[in-house]
């Protein structure tokens, strides 16, 4: 659990290759908004419609991404394989997705 207040855009987010955007629920959860978008090679957040202190935690979870997939094929390689897991690894992923 984050230690602030603010979160991320609520999920599922989906990605539409189209235009290289990753889009999630608005804020009531009725329709689909752009979170970030590639532009000349570079990730942008595009949000007009939330807050910056949204916008961050966005940027932070997107940021921790390959950290949290790692640390799930580990977890997920563990469980099938009956190994003890380095929790630590977890813990460390999330706290990056979550910005501590």
């Amino acid at each position: 659990m984050s230690t602030t207040n603010t979160q991320h855009t609520p999920g599922p987010w989906l990605l539409m290759p189209g235009n290289l955007s990753v889009s999630g629920n608005d804020p009531e959860g009725t329709r689909y908004q752009e979170i970030a978008r590639m532009i000349n090679g570079n990730t942008t957040c595009t949000h007009l419609q939330v807050t910056a202190d949204e916008m961050k935690a966005n940027a932070t979870l997107i940021a921790a991404a390959p950290e949290l997939l790692e640390a799930c094929k580990l977890a997920l390689s563990a469980f099938e394989q009956n190994h003890a897991i380095d929790w630590s690894i977890l813990t460390q992923a999330i706290n990056k997705a979550e910005g501590r």
